[in-house]
């Protein structure tokens, strides 16, 4: 029973504000109420069920107590008040309660004589429960109303926390913020003022460009031949000197791309104090290359002849199985080369690896003077092209446009008109003039440098190539072909695999090259039977020239006869193929054909001398194989 209202007045009409006396106890609320309170209690379904018992106005003087003469409503029957208690289920019932529900139950008495049963000790038990249960509720409200406080404490401790580091990450934020902002800022103004004062400069050059053409092309209708000459002349001189003057000025000009991940930016400043520098993707601008396309072009004297013509045997439908090579010449060089390319039908560039350098011969072998304009620090590889006078040197990662300004009779003049810095290490590289690309391959990948109209890199990896020279890979314009063991597999520039050829009794693959159709071939070695002669070695089949050193070692192959069981008996002479007495493989150098698809591999000149490399004269139907020093030249007919 809750405590009692003031001068035994309604509870919620004092909340209300108001003065009236109640008349009843609603055991529920815990509270008295007045008569329209009660009524309110029958109106509302939530307060239907509340028991409401009425007030009398005994008080006892002692301790002020106030006892209810309970007249209990049943709280499921209306109107019915509680008269009998279930043992059996220890509930009160009305008197439907017990006739619909507890009818059937054996132990059913009235409360009047029920209540003259309840012992007084148990009375005094359930006052010392009470007591306990008052003491747990109360020592668990001071509790919860001390853990209410520490924790209202602890709030206000947390929320004045999480301000004063959220404060002081703002600061750090801003301190982070305006260090990035200067250092990137600074950085970007400098490579923005490079970049602008390029297209200053372009749009000078662009300026020079147009008047030559504009005064070039008044002075073709109405100038005299002299004028004409001397407008030739000098237009040409003052557009190749300002593209050189731009070449000096811009030697290093790049394309940057900014990339940055700014989604951590606050793990950033936590770890490290600071926001991660912007990252510049470097990657080369193409800009002086493509400038120099056409400059190699101009003609004053010699007439107008820009593309080298691929000969006519090398038409489109024609059957590679037909093509014959015979062994036209035979030159030596001094040094030892591991690529050559034909400049022209008559000059022959040559790269040696040790150390790097250059060569150039005429047809004859006969080597030309020349300062080559470049520095070669690795390895160096060629590419001739299609334009007159221009060949392409591929180092490291770099390529080189050199041009043929002047010839002479022992001598030539060589001029480097553009660089092109690819920014990875390459083994071959192709030009593709026509549609303005770069094209570098290694034994992994391949890289497309697109030029135009926008710089653009594609990248194809190259899976599982087992090959370490530069002879044994070669590129096309739309081809990569690569020796892999004793395979040669040939891949699109998107690494899609093409073919794959195996020669059976081929050795080891030296090297490979295409044809202006694609056909690959390739030089290697393979081996026969062959009868051999009295002077001939067992081991190698090869002819001993002096049978004196024939006790010592065959000059060939080094085999020691006291070594070689070949030698030590001679009886032991049977062939282990053909088991004929002296015959034994004998090993010949041979270059094979493989048809551009892969459907086809021949034979296509069984025994040569030289075997490093080879490469085709495109322009004069020869191909070339070289040990490094002798060349030999083989007509090709069909």
């Amino acid at each position: 029973m809750g405590e009692k209202p003031n001068d035994n007045m309604c509870a919620a009409c004092i909340r209300d504000k108001k003065q009236v006396k109640a008349e009843s106890w609603c055991h529920d609320c815990q509270e008295s109420i007045c008569a329209l309170c009660k009524e309110l209690h029958k109106k509302f379904v939530s307060l239907q069920k509340h028991k409401i018992s009425p007030m009398t106005a005994l008080q006892d003087q002692d301790d002020k107590l106030r006892f209810l003469v309970v007249d209990e409503p049943c709280s499921s029957h209306a109107g019915k008040c509680l008269e009998v208690f279930c043992l059996d289920h220890g509930k009160m019932c009305c008197s439907i309660c017990f006739a619909t529900q507890h009818r059937h139950c054996k132990c059913v008495e009235a409360l009047d004589h029920i209540a003259k049963k309840l012992p007084g000790s148990n009375v005094d038990w359930n006052i010392h429960i009470l007591s306990e249960i008052a003491k747990i509720t109360k020592e668990t409200i001071e509790y919860k109303e001390l853990l209410i406080k520490e924790s209202n404490t602890a709030k206000e401790t947390i929320i004045a926390s999480v301000s004063t580091e959220i404060e002081n990450l703002k600061s750090r934020l801003d301190e982070c913020q305006q260090q990035f902002e200067k250092t990137f800022l600074r950085s970007h103004e400098e490579k923005e003022e490079k970049q602008k004062q390029s297209v200053l400069d372009l749009k000078r050059y662009l300026t020079t460009v147009k008047n030559g053409e504009t005064l070039l092309s008044a002075v073709q209708q109405k100038g005299s031949a002299k004028q004409k000459f001397l407008a030739v002349v000098n237009i040409i001189a003052e557009v190749e000197e300002q593209f050189e003057q731009f070449k000096a000025t811009h030697s290093d000009d790049e394309e940057i791309h900014y990339e940055h991940d700014h989604t951590t930016i606050l793990k950033q400043v936590c770890e490290k104090n600071k926001i991660n520098d912007v990252t510049e993707v470097v990657r080369p601008s193409g800009t002086i290359w493509k400038l120099s396309t056409h400059l190699p072009s101009f003609r004053v004297l010699e007439h107008v002849e820009q593309k080298k013509e691929i000969s006519t045997l090398f038409k489109k439908g024609m059957d590679a199985l037909s093509l014959k090579a015979e062994k036209t010449s035979e030159f030596f060089i001094y040094g030892s080369a591991h690529q050559g390319i034909f400049v022209d039908s008559q000059t022959v560039v040559t790269a040696c690896s040790s150390p790097p350098s250059l060569k150039i011969f005429n047809h004859d072998g006969t080597e030309l003077s020349c300062d080559f304009p470049i520095k070669l620090n690795g390895k160096p590889s060629f590419f001739a092209g299609s334009t007159k006078n221009v060949f392409y040197v591929g180092c490291l990662s770099s390529v080189y446009k050199l041009n043929i300004v002047t010839r002479e009779e022992n001598a030539i003049n060589l001029a480097c008109v553009a660089e092109m810095k690819v920014k990875e290490d390459f083994d071959v590289f192709y030009i593709d003039e026509e549609q303005n690309r770069i094209i570098i391959a290694s034994n992994k990948k391949i890289t497309v440098f697109n030029l135009s109209p926008f710089f653009e890199v594609q990248t194809a990896m190259i899976p599982n190539l087992k090959t370490g020279s530069l002879h044994s890979l070669c590129l096309k314009q739309d081809r990569f072909a690569a020796v892999s063991g004793h395979k040669v597999v040939c891949f699109s520039l998107s690494g899609q695999k093409l073919f794959q050829c195996q020669i059976p009794n081929a050795g080891t693959i030296r090297c490979l090259t295409f044809d202006p159709l694609n056909n690959v071939y390739f030089a290697s070695t393979y081996s026969k039977c062959s009868h051999l002669g009295k002077n001939d070695c067992r081991n190698c089949g090869n002819n001993i020239l002096n049978p004196s050193v024939y006790s010592l070692y065959c000059p060939n192959c080094g085999c020691d006869p006291r070594s070689c069981n070949y030698h030590k008996s001679s009886t032991n002479t049977k062939c282990f193929r053909c088991n004929s007495d002296n015959c034994l493989k004998k090993i010949y150098k041979a270059v094979y054909q493989i048809i551009s698809d892969g459907s086809n591999v021949r034979l296509f000149i069984p025994d040569c001398s030289t075997d490093s490399f080879l490469f085709f004269n495109e322009h004069s139907e020869h191909l070339v194989l070289s040990d490094g020093k002798t060349y030999a030249e083989y007509k090709l007919t069909i």
